[in-house]
């Protein structure tokens, strides 16, 4: 797996499958629905958090390097990014 399809939308949909089976398990098997909800939202939850945090570095340096940039790269500044359903720090 590269650094760019970790990012991707099938990791994020696999991430909230995956917490999603496991709280209809416990709850379909075990009768434990609402620790099956609780386990659901908090592994999507961490899932996305640890899915977020990667670092994107080499992906950067790759782009750099195609782009014929062998210099040392720029200083970045901490920004902060939003999409359609996360919220994310870039460094």
């Amino acid at each position: 797996m590269t650094e760019a399809s970790g990012h991707s939308v099938l990791i994020h949909l696999g991430n909230a499958a995956l917490n999603i089976a496991g709280g209809l398990v416990m709850g379909i098997f075990f009768r434990q629905w609402i620790a099956g909800a609780e386990a659901a939202v908090i592994g999507t939850a961490v899932g996305e958090v640890m899915i977020l945090t990667q670092p994107t570095g080499s992906e950067k340096a790759l782009a750099r390097y195609r782009a014929g940039d062998l210099g040392q790269p720029a200083k970045q500044a901490v920004r902060l990014e939003a999409g359609p359903i996360f919220l994310a720090l870039r460094f």
